[in-house]
């Protein structure tokens, strides 16, 4: 028997890499993952102070039964610092809404958290981030910081007030939340569009979902009559009638309306739903309309298309020869990349469709991280498979910690136990490399953060890996 506990201690020591020092601080980790009493003594003991902080932040990964409330309560009364940032620049109440830990997020706010804060850019808003974030469940996140305070009717560089973006991204239940807390329904963008043109416009939802929103808005007091810069009402976009293809033939060849041909190419790519006619898109490319033209934004017609998450537009623009791996108009985010994390909305077909015509899977952004990282980050199940079949590197590495896209599903749980498993396996049967370390000395095993994941890493490993899940 002594002899098993040496060579236990051994393995342990030599292919999980703790020291000592790094074995105390795994068990006060397990100990805040599992067990109240055992966290309140060691706690208590003042070893761990200078650990408080990054205990903080590592429960913050979990958004199941590992997230121990009175735990978290506790680090924060003994005094982890809450303000303290990570390696993203992201403070306790960022780094939970983006984790979309919402019991993290009501815990950080009771104790003081600011729901007016902005991210490390001075740009955008905790209750944007949130909003953001919260298409996966609910409004829960939203509703709470709102509870505690949070500025409903601040706006972003768009001018864009949290209901604008709500409507905008589509999560039905977070609308009411901001209309019922005050939310001004007759808030413009700098287009001078409200909430009610918005309603009009995106089409992410059910149309029994866009007109109970719309019937709020206008309970509400939201004006109707109100215009954008283009003198359209919210009426006016809802009403657009299917064009007559042969109409617009008509007025495209008697040459009074050269003048408008891209004008109208950006008009048409705002709907995403019956009123975009593809006859009729197709029809002003062919006849000069510029897709390289930019709008006051700076965007051309294939970003504005992306963004807009116009799929048909985005697969004529392709067609018709522009470019899949240009750049926005700041120069940072691929096509790729930017549709990415709008993947979500119904399905992955923007992503497929820039793969297709020939998108660069492997381009990655200032932070290493290439489409596929950001695929397994934001939780899309659809987008990695797509990337992964058309030739994404699976053991591609980002530059902040060195980790590869089977690190990433290891951590990140925006997605179903089922899904992740099954993004997991595929990347293996692909070849990534199970034994990979990050700049911390872990492998995706060391951090996977459920039991399914530690198992299937282990079982890759062999014995030894075996060992590591049962010891971790």
């Amino acid at each position: 028997m002594e002899f098993f506990l040496i060579v236990v201690c051994f393995i342990a020591t030599v292919f999980c890499g703790h020291t000592s020092i790094s074995s105390d601080v795994s068990q006060f980790k397990r100990a805040l993952i599992s067990n109240v009493s055992e966290a309140q003594s060691m706690i208590d003991s003042g070893l761990y102070d200078k650990y408080l902080t990054r205990g903080l932040f590592f429960m913050m990964h979990f958004v199941n039964e590992y997230f121990i409330e009175e735990n978290f309560e506790l680090l924060l009364k003994s005094g982890a610092d809450m303000e303290a940032v990570n390696k993203n620049g992201q403070n306790g109440l960022e780094f939970a809404v983006v984790r979309e830990n919402s019991k993290a997020v009501e815990i950080l706010l009771r104790n003081g958290a600011n729901p007016n804060q902005f991210d490390k850019n001075n740009s955008i808003s905790i209750l944007e981030t949130a909003i953001m974030q919260n298409f996966v469940v609910d409004a829960s996140m939203t509703e709470l910081l709102i509870k505690h305070g949070a500025d409903m009717n601040h706006t972003n560089a768009q001018g864009e007030s949290a209901l604008h973006q709500a409507m905008r991204i589509g999560n039905p239940k977070v609308p009411p939340v901001l209309i019922e807390h005050g939310a001004n329904v007759n808030a413009k963008d700098r287009q001078n569009r409200t909430p009610l043109h918005f309603a009009a416009m995106y089409d992410h939802w059910s149309r029994e979902d866009r007109i109970s929103i719309a019937e709020m808005l206008l309970d509400r007091g939201a004006d109707v009559y109100a215009e954008d810069n283009e003198g359209n009402t919210a009426l006016d976009l809802a009403n657009s009638r299917e064009s007559n293809v042969s109409e617009a033939q008509s007025m495209i060849d008697s040459g009074l309306y050269d003048k408008y041909l891209t004008r109208g190419l950006f008009y048409m790519m705002q709907f995403v739903n019956e009123y975009f006619i593809e006859e009729n898109f197709e029809l002003l490319l062919k006849s000069g309309a510029d897709m390289e033209a930019v709008n006051e934004n700076g965007q051309n017609a294939l970003e504005y298309a992306v963004v807009g998450q116009n799929s048909m537009a985005v697969e004529i623009l392709l067609r018709n020869g522009a470019n899949p791996n240009q750049f926005d108009n700041n120069n940072r985010t691929s096509m790729l990349q930017a549709t990415i994390p709008r993947g979500y909305y119904p399905s992955a077909s923007i992503t497929e469709s820039l793969v297709k015509h020939g998108a660069d899977v492997n381009l990655a952004n200032e932070q290493g991280e290439t489409p596929l990282h950001i695929a397994i980050k934001e939780g899309n199940p659809r987008t990695p498979p797509i990337l992964i079949n058309h030739g994404a590197n699976v053991n591609a590495k980002e530059k902040t910690q060195n980790r590869t896209p089977l690190h990433y599903v290891a951590i990140y749980g925006r997605w179903s136990e089922e899904d992740r498993m099954s993004i997991a396996e595929m990347l293996l049967d692909h070849g990534a490399d199970v034994y990979a370390e990050d700049n911390d000395g872990n492998t995706a095993l060391d951090i996977a953060n459920t039991r399914q994941m530690r198992k299937l890493f282990g079982g890759k490993m062999g014995f030894m890996g075996w060992l590591r899940t049962i010891f971790w």
